[in-house]
């Protein structure tokens, strides 16, 4: 950046500055300064699709919270997550077309068998939208009454997701520096747990209160449900705990700190047994993968000193029905939460009679239990059960190829010593963060990636990125060589 852009940089951002305290002083309130920024990026994105790609990674983790509305202007889908995302995808298509500025091409590999999956289970499950069982729609108003309705929610949606993935690799794909985008991903983790916090200190609970299954809803004001936001942040706290040793600055170490710190934070307040075995079996792999007697006396202290000093109520929840016996597969088993009984049982016969194909995404709201009000949970809690409901034994190998793929992908970045030290410590965390995520899928989650698994999808982008970069860099060196012809074979000849 030359000095006169850093002048204009820099008066810009001062007018800014001074319309948002002129908007604050005038009452303008939240909502009007949060329309003009998102007005101001998508001004800077038709320049530049890279700043429209870095609002969508900021603004991915919130999306399905209360701070991201779900329409503007009362048109329902018309988010602003969404305007943003288009407007991008507008830019960088245009920037293609005119400033023949090359993108990436489709990983196929991963984007096949996801769709292949949404479009399969979307149309089975377009037809039955009408049998969903009445209590649901006291639960959640919004829920979908129409086939259009559906497959917005079921197909359209997810293809968003796959489009701003696609985006978030050409962004790095031409980065000079792409793993500042890794940075980037830092700071969009910090943003759920400081909403995470601000619902805990306005519940009015006490720690002992919130462990409760009665006031674990006190998370809702978020606008996610407990459950769900482990699910979100269990791989934000591995790569924030994989990506501290990389931080060499005293200022780099204090933030790592702080992000990893709010996340595990976070983590612990939704008092999910699911999300404290996560915790435990992502920091023992990190302290084990240091390969250092330091860091595994470190390791067992740090475990020990959580052990002494972790209130009593995170204890009692961890450890709930862990000391009752004969009781599993009971209605209300504590250990299971009544799901053995409850749920899984129920939806067993309904999974064997559409074996093959499933029953449509999200079939468990017009199973048969459910319209019989013996199931009143909207999904199984348990993702293998869910696969096998939704998709049938079809979707097993389709999953199976596109998680193996993700796997890969973060592996062979973890493992590349052409890559910053932080950007290995990112992927190093991703591909644990995922080997735990099938621990995770046992008591809920879902094995297709949706909204709640933005940070796997996040690493995706900048690893599909990152070997775009790679490919462009192997390709160069052999397209700048010259051409030198074989000798004659008669000069060979007279030459020797």
């Amino acid at each position: 950046m030359t000095g006169i852009k850093h002048i204009v940089f820099f008066i810009g951002i001062l007018l800014f500055a001074t319309l948002i305290g002129m908007l604050t002083a005038l009452g303008a309130g939240l909502p009007l300064i949060a329309v003009l920024i998102l007005l101001c990026g998508m001004v800077a994105t038709m320049f530049d699709f890279r700043v429209g790609v870095m609002l969508v990674v900021l603004m991915m983790p919130l999306a399905a919270t209360v701070l991201m509305p779900r329409q503007m202007l009362g048109v329902p889908g018309f988010t602003p997550l969404n305007a943003v995302l288009v407007c991008t995808l507008a830019a960088a298509i245009g920037a293609y077309l005119i400033g023949r500025r090359p993108l990436p091409p489709v990983a196929w590999r991963l984007y096949a068998p996801m769709l292949l999956l949404l479009a399969l289970g979307s149309y089975i499950g377009s037809s039955k939208v009408s049998l969903i069982a009445a209590h649901y729609f006291i639960a959640s108003p919004t829920m979908y009454t129409t086939a259009k309705a559906y497959y917005l929610a079921e197909l359209i949606k997810p293809m968003l997701i796959l489009a701003a993935v696609w985006l978030l690799s050409a962004a790095v794909a031409q980065s000079k520096q792409p793993q500042r985008w890794v940075a980037l991903v830092g700071v969009s983790i910090v943003l759920l747990p400081v909403l995470v916090f601000l619902a805990a200190a306005l519940s009015g609970l006490s720690l002992s209160e919130m462990a409760t299954p009665a006031a674990r809803t006190f998370l809702n004001a978020t606008g996610l449900h407990a459950n769900e936001l482990a699910v979100v942040l269990l791989p934000a706290y591995t790569a924030a705990l994989f990506m501290m040793p990389a931080y060499r600055s005293p200022a780099g170490k204090l933030w790592g700190l702080a992000v990893m710190g709010a996340t595990v934070g976070a983590l612990l307040l939704t008092f999910s047994r699911a999300a404290f075995l996560g915790a435990i079996l992502t920091t023992f792999t990190f302290f084990f993968l240091r390969r250092s007697y330091r860091y595994i006396f470190m390791g067992v202290l740090v475990f020990a000193v959580v052990a002494v000093t972790l209130p009593e109520s995170f204890v009692e929840r961890a450890t709930q029905g862990m000391g009752q016996r004969g009781t599993i597969g009971a209605h209300n088993d504590p250990l299971t939460a009544g799901r053995v009984g409850g749920i899984w049982l129920p939806l067993l016969p309904e999974i064997q009679r559409h074996i093959v194909l499933g029953d449509g995404i999200n079939s468990t709201l017009w199973s048969a239990p459910a319209r019989q009000g013996l199931v009143r949970e909207g999904h199984p809690h348990n993702a293998y059960l869910r696969l096998l409901k939704d998709h049938g034994i079809v979707g097993i190998p389709l999953i199976g190829y596109f998680l193996l793929q993700v796997w890969r992908l973060y592996r062979r970045l973890a493992r590349d010593e052409t890559q910053p030290p932080l950007v290995r410590g990112y992927f190093n965390g991703m591909s644990v963060a995922l080997l735990v995520f099938f621990v995770q899928c046992l008591s809920g989650s879902r094995l297709i990636f949706e909204q709640l698994h933005v940070f796997y999808w996040l690493a995706i982008g900048i690893g599909l990125g990152l070997e775009h970069i790679q490919r462009r860099q192997a390709v160069q060196p052999a397209a700048a060589q010259p051409y030198v012809p074989a000798p004659a074979a008669g000069y060979a000849t007279a030459a020797a």
